[in-house]
């Protein structure tokens, strides 16, 4: 877990090759979670990898059983620019009542959707604070 949360902090950097590196690490050590395919999906999408980002994005929905979770193809669909999608899949997973929303509200990684309405009315629906605008 240590490099999955390295690798995120250092996606939120702009250390991108460096996030990706740990991601992989992480994969090799844990085998491939779907929270591990939507960061490496956001990874390669960051670098403009497009293709290989989009290949992870199948991967997490062809798994089966009650993952993947929504979340995690939230924070691929966001380091794609796809923000009406990854909303999408923000309010399935709210629909869901996945535990992974829990922090949602101060998570970096969502910072392109805070601006949304749509973003915030979820906030709300789920009874988070409202995130802070910078």
């Amino acid at each position: 877990m240590a490099h999955f949360w390295l690798g995120r902090a250092l996606l939120l950097r702009g250390q991108t090759a460096e996030a990706l590196a740990h991601y992989e690490a992480a994969r090799k050590l844990r085998g491939t979670p779907d929270a591990m395919l939507g960061e490496i999906g956001r990874a390669l999408a960051v670098l403009g990898r497009t293709a290989e980002a989009r290949a992870r994005l199948r991967d997490l929905e062809r798994l089966s059983g009650p993952r993947p979770t929504a979340e995690s193809r939230a924070v691929l669909l966001t380091g794609l620019g796809e923000r009406e999608a990854a909303l999408d899949a923000l309010e399935r997973a709210a629909e869901e009542r996945a535990s992974d929303l829990a922090f949602i509200g101060a998570d970096a990684v969502f910072d392109d959707l805070r601006q949304q309405l749509r973003f915030t009315g979820m906030l709300a629906r789920l009874r988070r604070p409202r995130p802070v605008v910078r």
